[in-house]
């Protein structure tokens, strides 16, 4: 092997070894993104169903409302109103 040879083997194998060290600092970062990105999913998850539950509450009340006065009036009081063959709409 001929110095020049030997120096071409020897840039070509830094090169490659950089690249590989490259590859895993990359997906070191990927992996910590991802893991950024599901923690942020699980939230709106919670959000999601927090507000479904909202909801559904509210479905109650008022079918509550209908013969509770005083639940009627707690509703109205906040923006919403009772309809007999409806769902409660809100003022929010």
């Amino acid at each position: 092997m001929t110095r020049l040879q030997y120096n071409v083997a020897m840039t070509i194998g830094a090169l490659s070894l950089l690249l590989a060290l490259f590859i895993i600092i990359f997906a070191q970062i990927n992996r910590s993104k991802g893991r950024l990105v599901m923690e942020r999913q699980v939230m709106i998850n919670r959000g999601n169903m927090s507000e479904q539950i909202g909801r559904n509450l509210l479905m109650d009340m008022g079918q509550v409302a209908l013969r509770n006065p005083k639940m009627k009036e707690l509703l109205s009081r906040n923006g919403y109103t009772v309809n007999q063959n409806s769902n409660p709409e809100g003022g929010r």
